[in-house]
């Protein structure tokens, strides 16, 4: 008798079936790659310590060198254009490269094992680049620089992992709203200072005889006040020259 993995046998190991074994040989297509690695192991594991276990682990290795020529191909293709988009800095295209690799290959054959180690890598890091990338988003936009936490915002929808679309969904909403809301508040401030101006013009203008210049001034002095980036919009006009008249 003799005792195979948790099986016992009433023949002899050299007279075992071989049909099943040579169904597999007879079936090598590379396309099943997957379920056939996984029955090849399966029937080693199967006959453990008799020589089909070695056949079959023997016949796996040569069928696995067969399906890594297409499978080596699939990769070698993949080099260029990471290294490309690597150097651009688009990490999760890269990766998008990667997850895009035929799966049939990435269990059955070395080739497809290295294609899933860089899935990882590139995973990891287009993470850590994405996560980079929205503190810095999140800094502008606590600095009030709303159009640079804006372009910020738009380059990550462009390169971060797809996982994090809802992310950058959510920022670009609280940029939007925080733009408006800051805008809306200039807008008020602008139109404050306004009235007091409107009051010293309409003083100059009130006068007998009327103070024409006077009044030209005061609107010099509220079109040329040292107004930020965020308040300048709301006073001065497009196309005017403000040189020419601070120079009259």
């Amino acid at each position: 008798m003799w005792r195979c993995a948790d099986r016992r046998l009433d023949v002899d190991p050299d007279r075992l079936p071989r049909e099943e074994l040579s169904k597999l040989t007879a079936s090598e297509d590379v396309e099943k790659a997957p379920e056939l690695v996984r029955r090849y192991e399966e029937y080693g594991r199967r006959w453990a310590g008799l020589k089909w276990e070695l056949e079959s682990h023997r016949r796996l290795e040569a069928f696995r060198a067969r399906a890594d020529i297409p499978a080596r191909a699939a990769l070698e293709a993949l080099a260029p254009k990471e290294a490309e988009l690597v150097a651009a800095g688009r990490l999760a295209d890269a990766l998008r490269l990667y997850l895009a690799y035929p799966a049939k290959f990435l269990d059955a054959t070395d080739s497809g094992k290295a294609a899933k180690a860089k899935i990882v890598e590139l995973g990891q890091k287009a993470r850590a680049a994405y996560g980079k990338g929205k503190a810095e988003a999140e800094r502008l936009l606590v600095d009030g620089k709303f159009a640079a936490a804006e372009e910020r915002a738009r380059e990550l929808a462009s390169t971060a992992p797809a996982e994090a679309a809802g992310e950058i969904d959510d920022l670009k909403i609280r940029i939007d709203r925080e733009a408006r809301g800051a805008r809306g508040r200039a807008r008020q401030e602008v139109a404050d200072k306004y009235l007091e101006a409107d009051g010293k013009i309409k003083a100059q203008l009130g006068r007998r005889p009327p103070n024409p210049r006077g009044a030209a001034r005061e609107i010099l002095a509220f079109v040329t006040a040292p107004w930020d980036e965020a308040r300048r919009p709301f006073v001065r006009v497009a196309g005017a020259d403000y040189e020419a008249l601070e120079k009259r």
